[in-house]
Formats: C-alpha cells, structure tokens, sequence
C-alpha cells in the first residue's frame, strides 16, 4: 500500500497516485487528439478540452473507487453480520443448556409470612460531613 496515496514508497522516492497518473494520461491524449483535428483557433481552446476531458477522467475514476470501497465495506459488513448471528446462536444454544441444568423454581418469599425484613443502611464514608439535623440540601 505505499505511494498509493503519494507518500513515499519502500525505495524513499514519492510516488503519484495511480489516480492522477490516469488523469494525466487521458489529460496528454486529449490534449493530442485536439492537435490532430487542426481545429483553427486558439491554444486555449486545445488546453481548455483537454483540462476538461481530464477533469472528467478524475471524477469519474474517484466515483469508481468510491463504487469499489463501497462494495467492499458491504461485503465486511455482510460477514461481520453473519459472525454476531453466530455468536448469539451459541448464546441461545448456551443459556438452553442451563436452563436444562437450572431449571426455574417456582418463586417464593425470602422471609416467613408475618416478617418483614429490613436492610440497614451502610453507614457513610468517614470523608463525608456528618448531618446536622437541619434540611437535607436540595437534589439537582
């Protein structure tokens, strides 16, 4: 993957991007096919269709690769897609095994009828101001 983007390939020179290597390909044979139709006029007029045919060149090659990634994140999305469904059949497949091994128990009262239990609060950290009896301060 180095030089694909202009930054320096393994022998240290910079490399052009593919994309405007293309661009400028198709830049050069535009700008030659102009000259072959002696069309009488400006220069210009030879630089300005070439300028344009390239420019032309260049989005549609950035629209193509763009198509391309696209593509391939969909794929990657696809199989990633098809590994969570895997791993939540194994899941499902796990939590019937224990519910094979543990089945449910019908629910019952943690105390006896007649008594209700009660938890203490835990006590404050010792970093923390003791109250005073006033208001408690308002919650926001």
């Amino acid at each position: 993957m180095h030089g694909a983007s202009g930054t320096p390939g393994p022998a240290g020179g910079a490399r052009i991007a593919p994309i405007v290597l293309k661009t400028i390909v198709v830049s050069t044979i535009a700008y030659v096919l102009t000259n072959l139709v002696h069309q009488s006029g400006d220069e210009l007029w030879k630089i300005a269709v070439s300028v344009v045919i390239g420019g032309s060149a260049l989005i549609i090659q950035c629209m193509v690769d763009f198509e391309q990634r696209l593509a391939e994140m969909e794929t990657g999305q696809r199989e990633c897609s098809r590994e969570h469904q895997e791993h939540f059949m194994q899941l499902s497949e796990a939590a019937g095994l224990l519910r094979e091994l543990f089945p449910a128990r019908p629910a019952t009262r943690a105390s006896p009828p007649g008594r209700i239990r009660t938890c203490r609060p835990a006590p404050p950290p010792a970093w923390l101001p003791r109250p005073t009896g006033g208001p408690a301060p308002a919650r926001r």
